[in-house]
């Protein structure tokens, strides 16, 4: 009976070419489409939900009176402590970066990299795995760097670079050495590491006193009253 079924349907697409034509082209059409919008929704969806208590972390913004005054992702970096201090039932505690692109170095290997200059807290808030290092005391120490393990075996030849010593060098600061204290596995590309245009693998805690203009500011809390922030439930 299904042969049957079979038989006649493909008799009846060879007698209506044009039409059978036309009805699979828009079949396909719809499908691909359908298909397309879909991942694009999963993949929105799925924004930040790598990070450590992903429904409460939010990005602090202002609203500058002129567009030169800051990124439009970016805050008065004292804002984080100040929250904190203010309102230490509510906010449990914050993050701050300023991205700067830097030469780092390894002996004669010297590459161009984006990196965030930091807090320390940047590991225990969001959570972000780590293939070699402890979490809670890899950004510590001053002169300590966190890179993924794609830029250790691009500097070392290998993904376990613990003690090793990378020379960066800034506008700013000029060359200092660095020690490796953590390796971060791959991390996802729609995530806080995405927040400017050339994607974060490398992370240094700096001192507070460097992190003093706009900069983008999150913060952990118990409740998500400061909006947009990135807000941490430490259940």
């Amino acid at each position: 009976m299904l042969q049957n079924y079979i038989k006649i349907a493909f008799r009846n697409l060879l007698r209506r070419r044009f039409y059978a034509l036309v009805t699979l082209l828009g079949l396909t059409v719809g499908i691909t489409f359908l298909l397309l919008i879909g991942n694009y929704i999963l993949g929105e969806l799925a924004v930040n939900k790598t990070l450590r208590n992903s429904s409460q972390q939010y990005l602090v913004r202002s609203h500058w009176k002129e567009a030169t005054m800051g990124m439009d992702i970016t805050t008065l970096a004292p804002i984080g402590p100040t929250l904190k201090q203010l309102y230490p039932n509510l906010v449990a505690n914050y993050y701050r970066f300023y991205g700067v692109t830097a030469i780092i170095s390894n002996g004669q290997k010297h590459f161009r990299e984006s990196i965030q200059v930091s807090d320390s807290t940047l590991l225990p808030m969001f959570g972000f795995p780590m293939a070699y290092g402890d979490p809670k005391t890899a950004l510590l120490e001053p002169n300590s760097i966190v890179i993924t393990a794609a830029l250790a075996q691009k500097f070392f030849g290998k993904t376990d670079a613990l003690r090793q010593q990378l020379t960066v060098q800034t506008p700013a600061s000029g060359k200092q050495v660095f020690t490796v204290t953590g390796v971060l596995q791959e991390l996802a590309k729609n995530s806080v590491t995405d927040l400017v245009a050339m994607p974060n693998q490398v992370f240094i805690r700096c001192a507070m006193s460097v992190i003093s203009h706009p900069k983008p500011v999150c913060v952990r809390g118990r409740i998500n009253t400061f909006q947009p922030t990135w807000n941490y439930n430490p259940a």
